[in-house]
């Protein structure tokens, strides 16, 4: 039988324990990917690599996947489109075995400044992007106008 762990308390260091005893992981510790940590930006989620917080290196080959996770002490109807979906499509975009160690390059920012652009022209009001926390009012008009 093959055992595979999901930890997803925050700091927890139960992601450690488990890479340690061997055991393979899906990864959902790392406060990082967690959409409804508001003063996360953008740029912080797209630099968090699918094995970033493994104990040894060694490990990386145990983390079967990473989870993008919001938990709603801090949202609510107002808030939930306009925070999923500009965040998770650049966690997802780090998901891809291809952006492993990406930065927030330029190319990044162009693609993701069109998705975030897109959203908005298809109705859903995503949240600007070029801010340090992620979740800030705007100072003036948005990019997309």
């Amino acid at each position: 039988m093959t055992v595979t762990f999901h930890p997803w308390l925050p700091g927890s260091g139960f992601a450690k324990q488990v890479s340690d005893a061997g055991y393979r992981l899906i990864f959902s510790t790392s406060s990082v990917w967690y959409l409804d940590w508001l003063n996360t930006s953008w740029g912080t989620m797209y630099e968090t690599g699918l094995t970033t917080g493994v104990h040894q290196e060694s490990y990386e080959h145990l983390v079967l996947g990473r989870e993008i996770c919001m938990v709603g002490e801090t949202m609510d109807i107002s808030d939930v489109l306009q925070t999923i979906w500009p965040l998770a499509a650049a966690i997802s975009e780090r998901l891809r075995p291809t952006k492993e160690g990406a930065t927030t390059d330029d190319e990044a920012t162009d693609r993701y400044v069109q998705f975030k652009c897109l959203l908005n022209f298809r109705g859903v009001a995503a949240a600007p992007f070029n801010y340090e926390e992620s979740r800030m009012e705007p100072v003036g008009p948005g990019s997309c106008n």
